[in-house]
């Protein structure tokens, strides 16, 4: 029982190999959310301009819809 207690020690160079291994996936990570955070960025200014366009055509469309009633009534 005793062997099973002790901790088995890693040589310096296994440990540093697995931080360096860690370190790059880390950063492989941090490139892929950076480009997502800059794709949904992009895909949030799209929708807002789609958004203002979508409202002016609406007030362009209830601006002619009043001026046909106007002329109707006439």
């Amino acid at each position: 029982m005793a062997e099973e207690n002790q901790s088995q020690e890693v040589p310096v160079e296994e440990v540093v190999k697995m931080a360096n291994d860690a370190l790059m996936k880390n950063r492989q990570l941090q490139g892929m959310v950076n480009d997502l955070g800059d794709k949904v960025k992009s895909r949030e200014i799209e929708n807002s301009s789609l958004r203002t366009t979508i409202g002016m055509l609406q007030e362009e469309i209830a601006a002619l819809r009043g001026v046909n009633n106007a002329s109707e009534e006439e």
